[in-house]
Order: C-alpha cells, then structure tokens, then sequence
C-alpha cells in the first residue's frame, strides 16, 4: 500500500503536515524542541512544550480527544503520518487552546 502511495509523496504530506503543526504552535507560544529549519531531511516528528503548562496532563486531554502523542521528559511529541489530514493538525492545534 505505501509503495503504491508512493514513498517521496507520503514524505513530503508528513513534513508539509509537521511544518503546519510548527507553525501552529509557534504561534500559540509553545516552543518547539527541533530544529526545522535546515534544509536537509526534516524529520515527522514533532515534539513541544510550554513551561506553563503541564504536559502529562495536556498529554491525558488530547488522548481523550482522540489525538494520539507520546509524553517523552521534555514535552509532548506527535508524530503525522500518511494517513493523517490538514483537520487532524488542526484538531490538534485547537484542542491545546
């Protein structure tokens, strides 16, 4: 199915998608723990915190909306894939509102 697909386009609606999350949240205040900006590879991976906000518990809600993350020391990590959309991010985006 991914070959099908094809690979280089899944990459590049994996890297559009974390580069929209980015910016959500950069202009939301959260910092995101990456650098994005080199023009190599970038990565799906898309991890972030907010010195003010709890992120075990933010972690919780978003799970309860259905947004799955994981909940590494540092922050809160998301990682896009193939199968998700524009309204996933921004699903997202809105439920850390």
């Amino acid at each position: 199915m991914l070959a099908g697909a094809g690979i280089e386009r899944i990459a590049a609606h994996v890297v559009a998608l974390s580069d929209r999350l980015v910016d959500g949240l950069s202009t939301r205040g959260w910092t995101v723990l990456a650098n994005r900006s080199r023009d190599e590879v970038k990565s799906g991976i898309v991890t972030f915190r907010r010195d003010d906000v709890d992120s075990i518990a933010l972690g919780r809600r978003l799970a309860r909306c259905r947004h799955l993350c994981h909940l590494p020391a540092n922050g809160i990590r998301i990682a896009p894939h193939g199968h998700n959309t524009v309204d996933d991010i921004d699903a997202i985006l809105d439920a850390l509102e």
